[in-house]
Order: C-alpha cells, then structure tokens, then sequence
C-alpha cells in the first residue's frame, strides 16, 4: 500500500527531473552561443579600434611626405599609447622603412604581404608571420598612407598574437569552456596553450573547424581527438577569422549532475519521510486494534470484566462502544439465564 502511495511521486519526480535535465541543457547551448556572439564582437571591436588608430595617423598630414624625422615622432606615440602594438613603422611604395617606432635599423619589408595587398589597392590588410627582431609570431595590420587619391606608402602595425589569446580569455568571463581563433587558413591565431599560437598550429582538422567548413552553424556536438564527447559553437568575425568555442560535455553536465544528486538526496528523504510517518500512523492505528482484538478475545472466553476504552471520537472508537456494547449484552444474557434457573 506504501509503495502504491509512492508512485504518484515517483511519476512526478521522473517528468520533473526530465524537464529541468532538457532545461539546464537547452540553458548550456545557449550560453555556449552567446558567449560566441558576445567574443565575436569583441575580436571585431578589438581589431577595428587597431585600424582605425592606424588609419588616424595615416591621415595626418606629416605621414604622406614621407619624412623620418616627421613620421617617427607619431610613430613613437602610437606605441605609447596603445603598448600592445608594440612595433609601428612606415614604407615607402618599393616596402623600404621610411621611419620605425622602435629606432632600430631600416629593413626591407617588400615581401610582406600585408605591403603587396595595400599596393595592391586593399583599404586594409593583415598576416600572421615570425617577426625575426622580436622573435614573436605577430599580427601585422597594414593601411595605405595617401596623397590624394595616390597611394605613396604603407603604415602598418605589429602587434604581438599572444596577447590575442590573453584578450580572449578575458572575454570569455566564464568557467565554463574555452575559447580559440583560428585565421582564414587554419592557422591558430588565439589559444589558450600559447605554445600551439606560438608554433601557429594548423587547426583544419580540429572537429569544430571542420564542421563550420562543412556547413555547420549553431552549437554542435563533436568527439575530440581524445575520444571526449563535447559541444561546441563556431563563428566567423567580420575579417574572415573563424572563432570556436569548445566544451566538454563533462563540464556541460555537471550541473546536471548536480541536479541529479540532489533530485535523489530530496527523494530518498521524502521516501524515508514517509516510511517513518507509515510506521507511527501503522502503531497509531494498530496499537488500539489489537486491544480491542484481545479483549474481544477474552470477552468469547467468558471474561466479562474486561476494560475496554471508549474515549475516542474516532472508528476506531465507535469499534470499541460497539464491543462494550456487546459486552454488556452478553453480560445481562448471563443474568437472565441465571435468573431462570
């Protein structure tokens, strides 16, 4: 009868439990992807104030007469002002310093292909190589600077990538997962291990990478290399670089896991509860019934003395007038026969 009583419960726990396992899961993809749009924008943001501070100086009009003297002073103070691009520098339209932020020897930068693509006629360029002074993977940002409409020389900006991936752990603002960048090649841009940014790790046939390759968009479920299920979510910025956020569905199930324990702590003592409210209400009911039983029992002996409580307001206690009743019937047949004799 207990367990009958129960599965009422039981039933309720089993539908609940369900809807708040789909509802943390449904709350775990959607975070997963808003953290994607909010990151997304931040790279964006990130990578337009750059150019836009190259582009500001670019148009000062000490930059097109491409003078040293007049150019390394503003040259100086970008990189003040904004230490993380930690290399500025001019060229001249054969990609030959003009003037540099870092007062270091002139070099040839006609093979930078950030320089062919601003001759080129690009507004704005970009690349990723090993920057041989500093011995850092750099991001070079490159604007034209103009006379007129004439394009007479190239400024462009260094920035060290690692601290891409510094920027980007700060974004993130969640323990949940991580996140990386990756360029239109594959080649890694921002990651967590700076080693892999470093070494500019091809990232083609990371499962997220390849999935956004093939079509896919929203969050979606992989297996790593390692054998590890986990979710993910893969968005293209404005430039063309391709960003992923990964998790592993053991960190995405956690608060599941939470939840399951305590949906058990709560029903193992309800269950618990209720045995123990059984058993008092079982004694409550039983206690009185056996009496009633036993002196019931005596009274069918011929011991018409019994004491039988009749104090209650219950059925129980309407059982127990209904045998004093009967006691005293038995009791005054007795007498009668008695009398006869």
């Amino acid at each position: 009868m207990l367990i009958v009583s129960l599965l009422p419960l039981i039933i309720f726990w089993s539908i609940t439990f369900k809807q708040a396992k789909e509802c943390i899961q449904n709350a775990t993809q959607r975070q997963i992807n808003q953290m994607s749009i909010n990151i997304t924008k931040h790279v964006d943001q990130w990578f337009n104030q750059n150019v836009r501070v190259l582009k500001a100086f670019a148009n000062l009009e000490d930059m097109p007469p491409m003078d040293k003297l007049k150019q390394e002073p503003l040259l100086k103070t970008i990189q003040k002002e904004y230490p993380w691009m930690y290399l500025t520098y001019s060229l001249d339209r054969s990609g030959i310093n003009i003037a540099r932020s870092d007062g270091q020897s002139l070099k040839d930068y006609s093979d930078s292909q950030s320089f062919k693509d601003v001759i080129a006629g690009k507004t704005i360029a970009w690349e990723t190589r090993l920057d041989k002074a500093s011995k850092k993977v750099a991001l070079i940002l490159a604007v034209p600077i103009k006379s007129g409409d004439k394009i007479v020389g190239v400024m462009a900006g260094t920035i060290d990538i690692v601290d891409l991936s510094r920027r980007m752990a700060t974004w993130n603002g969640s323990d949940v997962g991580f996140a990386f960048m990756v360029n239109e090649k594959g080649m890694v841009l921002a990651h967590p291990v700076e080693t892999l940014v470093l070494q500019q790790k091809s990232f083609n046939q990371h499962p997220l990478i390849e999935a956004f390759n093939n079509g896919q968009r929203g969050v979606v479920s992989f297996t790593s290399k390692n054998g590890r299920p986990g979710l993910g979510c893969v968005r293209k910025t404005a430039n063309g670089w391709i960003l992923a956020i990964q998790q592993e569905e053991k960190e995405a199930a956690y608060a599941v896991e939470q939840v399951v324990s305590f949906t058990y702590l709560i029903l193992g003592i309800t269950v618990v509860f209720v045995f123990i409210i059984a058993w008092f209400l079982g004694r409550a009911l039983s206690r009185p019934i056996l009496k009633l039983t036993g002196a019931a029992g005596r009274i069918s002996l011929g011991d018409l003395d019994v004491e039988i409580d009749t104090k209650r307001k219950d059925e129980i206690g309407d059982l127990a007038e209904a045998i004093a009743r009967m006691q005293d019937s038995i009791r005054l047949s007795i007498e009668r026969l008695r009398r006869r004799r």
